[in-house]
């Protein structure tokens, strides 16, 4: 399929459930970024994701982009002041917003948020990042930009939305982890719908 203007959203909690744990390698980004653009033409590239911010709230608008060299050079600062407990969870979540940095070197627009981590009422601590309604909501405030949408998720939260847009004319591709998307989204777009395994070789690391 060519497309006249294709976006792609990637909702990342959903992408590799699991990570290489489940599927046994890990994808390259930059890989996953030439792909689509050779295959689909895409235009933009949407990262949507929560991130360890460890204070660091900007006050940004529902349009700015994410400031991951801030938060980058934040947690750095951060490092050096931290004990050594702190510093193994802090060391680990640099790691991570180099990699946002650099993925938004390779050209894809990133939107975060901080994760919560929130107390059940039997005193458990559970972590929230969900960005579900972030990638919705950029769907459809910027549907009249393109006519391809592609969503790397399996989430079957996601079916109203991709119902939306193909009742709006739009070519739909979902490309996600057979195992892990929900058995609505392979039954009512089977035929728009694309395994993992199909693309591994020109993706992976």
């Amino acid at each position: 399929m060519i497309s006249k203007s294709c976006y792609v959203f990637i909702d990342s909690s959903n992408l590799f459930y699991g990570g290489k744990r489940r599927l046994g390698w890990r994808v390259d980004y930059l890989k996953l970024f030439k792909y689509l653009k050779r295959r689909y033409r895409m235009k933009k590239i949407f990262y949507y994701s929560g991130v360890e911010a460890h204070g660091f709230e900007p006050l940004l608008s529902s349009l700015e982009r994410y400031p991951v060299e801030s938060l980058y050079k934040y947690l750095q600062e951060e490092f050096k002041k931290a004990d050594r407990e702190e510093k193994e969870s802090l060391q680990k979540d640099i790691s991570r917003a180099k990699f946002l940095r650099k993925i938004e070197e390779f050209g894809y627009t990133l939107r975060l948020k901080p994760i919560k981590h929130l107390r059940d009422f039997k005193g458990r601590i559970k972590s929230k990042s969900n960005c579900d309604v972030d990638l919705t909501l950029d769907a459809i405030r910027l549907e009249k930009e393109y006519d391809t949408f592609i969503l790397l998720s399996g989430d079957g939260d996601f079916e109203i939305l991709l119902r939306y847009l193909r009742e709006k004319g739009k070519n739909i591709v979902v490309i996600a982890n057979s195992d892990n998307t929900a058995r609505i989204i392979k039954d009512r777009y089977q035929g728009n719908f694309i395994d993992f395994s199909r693309i591994k070789e020109v993706i992976k690391e």
